[in-house]
C-alpha cells in the first residue's frame, strides 16, 4: 500500500501533469486551425503553406525520436522540454526580431524540429506516473483536450476581431506560459533513474516484436486522420455548411475526446490497452466509411462524437500498454518512435496525397482512409491475439 509521502507524491505529479498537457496543447489549439491563416495573412500561397505545414510531419520521423534519446540518454528530461519550449517561443518571436524571410524559415525549422517534440518527451513523466503510483492517464490527459478546444474558440474570437497577425502573439503568449509551467515538471523522471541509455538500446527496442506491432497497429489508425484533420472543414463548407455549424462539428469530436479521457479507467482495466486498441480501429473503420458516403448532418454530429474513440481508444491503449512494457529509461525515446509513427512521414504523405485525391474523387476519399483504418484494425486483432494471456514483462533492450 501506498504511504502518505507517496500519495503526496502522485497527487502532486498528477497536478502538474495536468497543467502541462492544459499549456502545451494551448499552443497546438491555435497553431493547428490558425497558423495557416496567419502565413496566407504574410502572403504565401497555398503551395507554400502546404510545405510548411507538411514539415513538422516529415521532420519528427528524426528529429522526433533523436530529441526523445537526449533525454533519455541525459536524464535531463525537464530540461530538454524547457529547451525545445524556448526554441518554439523563439520560433513564434522571430519573424519580429528577424528580417521576414530569415523569420519564415526559422519559424518554419523550429516548428518541424522543437514543437513537435514537447508534449512526447513531456509525456515521459505521465509514463513514469503510470508505472510507479499508477496514476489514471485519462485524467490527466483531458486537460490538454480541454484546453485545446477553448483556443480553438479564443483563437477563432481573435481571429475575427484582430486579423491573422495577432495569431502570433497569441502563439507567443501561449509559448511562454508552456515554459513557465515546464518548471513545475520533476527534475527527473523518478528518484534513482540510474543506467544510462546506451544508443545500441534503441535497436533493441525497435527489434522488439510487441513493441513494433503495437506501432505498426496505432500508426495505421491514426495515420486513417489524415484527409479528415486537413480537409473536413472544407469538404463541409463545399456541401454549404456554416462555419459556426463547423465549429461545433469540431467541438463535439474533441468534447467526445474528454469525455473519452475522464472516464476511460473502467474500459481500460475491462479491455486492456489491446482492447482499446481495437475498439479504437472499429470506431475508425466505420466512421471512414459512413463519412465517405456524405451522411445527414445529424450523422456528421454522431460521427464526431466516435472521435474520442478512433483518435482517443487507440491513443490510450498505446500509452498504457508502453507504460506496462517498456524499461523507464526508455520511455521518452519510445514516446519520440510513438509520435514519429503515428504523425511522422507516413501521415505527410497522406496530408500531401489529399489534395489531389479530393479533387479527384472528392467526399470518398474517406473510403480510401477507410482501407488504412481496415488494415490498423487487423493489425490490433493480431496484436490483441498475440498478447493476451501473455504476462506483462518489461521490454529489456540488449
Amino acid at each position: 500500500m501506498a504511504s502518505g509521502l507517496d500519495d503526496n507524491e502522485a497527487s502532486a505529479l498528477a497536478l502538474r501533469m495536468s497543467l502541462f498537457y492544459a499549456a502545451s496543447f494551448l499552443i497546438s489549439g491555435i497553431y493547428g486551425p490558425y497558423f495557416s491563416a496567419w502565413l496566407r495573412g504574410q502572403g504565401l500561397s497555398a503551395d507554400y503553406i502546404a510545405i510548411v505545414l507538411s514539415l513538422p510531419m516529415f521532420a519528427r520521423m528524426a528529429a522526433g525520436p533523436m530529441l526523445a534519446f537526449v533525454a533519455d540518454r541525459s536524464a535531463k528530461h525537464r530540461l530538454v522540454v524547457q529547451f525545445l519550449t524556448v526554441a518554439t517561443l523563439f520560433g513564434f518571436l522571430a519573424p519580429r526580431l528577424l528580417d521576414w524571410t530569415t523569420g519564415l524559415v526559422v519559424i518554419a525549422v523550429i516548428n518541424a524540429v522543437a514543437l513537435p517534440s514537447i508534449v512526447p518527451i513531456g509525456e515521459a513523466f505521465a509514463i513514469a506516473g503510470i508505472q510507479r503510483f499508477g496514476l489514471d492517464y485519462g485524467r490527466m490527459r483531458m486537460w490538454g483536450s480541454m484546453m485545446f478546444v477553448f483556443a480553438n474558440i479564443a483563437g477563432g474570437v481573435a481571429l475575427a476581431r484582430f486579423g491573422p497577425g495577432f495569431i502570433l502573439s497569441l502563439l507567443t503568449v501561449a509559448a511562454a506560459l508552456t515554459l513557465a509551467v515546464t518548471s513545475l515538471l520533476p527534475g527527473a523522471l523518478a528518484a534513482g533513474h540510474a543506467a544510462r541509455l546506451q544508443f545500441h538500446e534503441i535497436g533493441g527496442l525497435l527489434r522488439q516484436p510487441r513493441f513494433v506491432q503495437l506501432l505498426a497497429a496505432t500508426g495505421a489508425i491514426q495515420c486513417s486522420h489524415g484527409f479528415f484533420n486537413t480537409f473536413a472543414t472544407l469538404a463541409w463548407q463545399d456541401r454549404g455548411i456554416s462555419a459556426g455549424v463547423i465549429g461545433l462539428l469540431w467541438a463535439t469530436a474533441v468534447v467526445s475526446e474528454v469525455l473519452l479521457f475522464a472516464f476511460a479507467r473502467r474500459p481500460l482495466a475491462r479491455l486492456g490497452g489491446s482492447g482499446l486498441l481495437v475498439l479504437g480501429g472499429s470506431a475508425a473503420l466505420v466512421r471512414w466509411v459512413v463519412l465517405g458516403f456524405d451522411p445527414p448532418l445529424p450523422l456528421l454530429f454522431a460521427l464526431q462524437a466516435l472521435h474520442g474513440l478512433t483518435f482517443g481508444a487507440t491513443h490510450m491503449g498505446t500509452i498504457h500498454d508502453m507504460a506496462r512494457t517498456i524499461p523507464q529509461k526508455l520511455s521518452a525515446t519510445a514516446q519520440g518512435i510513438y509520435a514519429a509513427t503515428t504523425s511522422g512521414i507516413a501521415t505527410g504523405l497522406i496530408v500531401l496525397a489529399s489534395g489531389p485525391l479530393y479533387g479527384l474523387i472528392g467526399i470518398h476519399t474517406y473510403w480510401v482512409m477507410s482501407m488504412i483504418a481496415a488494415l490498423g484494425l487487423t493489425l490490433a486483432l493480431r496484436f490483441r491475439t498475440l498478447t493476451l494471456g501473455q504476462p506483462i514483462s518489461s521490454i529489456s533492450a540488449p
